[in-house]
């Protein structure tokens, strides 16, 4: 179930935020506030509502790709295979459209 919400958040919040940008200030930083959590299930939700995001929206995080560099990196190397899945998946949909 947590996957159907996050795809949906995604796909919400890249609809709005492809159509206007500022419309959603605090979208960023609650995506990474879920990455800050020490709780996988949070990092891992937070890779599905990029998963999506990505395909409607990706110069969004331009200016962020250090950041996003660092949390694919550190994801690909976490003990847990599921989140690393995620992380490769969330990967993957940014590359598409880049």
């Amino acid at each position: 179930m947590q996957r159907h919400i996050a795809d949906t958040l995604g796909e919400v919040a890249g609809s709005i935020i492809a159509t206007e940008p500022t419309s959603w200030p605090e979208f960023k930083k609650h995506v990474y506030t879920l990455f800050q959590d020490q709780n996988v299930s949070s990092n891992l939700a937070a890779f599905y509502i990029l998963e999506s995001f990505f395909t409607f929206c990706p110069e969004y995080f331009k200016e962020d790709s250090n950041d996003l560099y660092a949390l694919f990196k550190n994801s690909f190397c976490h003990e847990n295979e599921k989140l690393k899945l995620a992380a490769l998946k969330s990967f993957s949909s940014y590359l598409e459209v880049l």
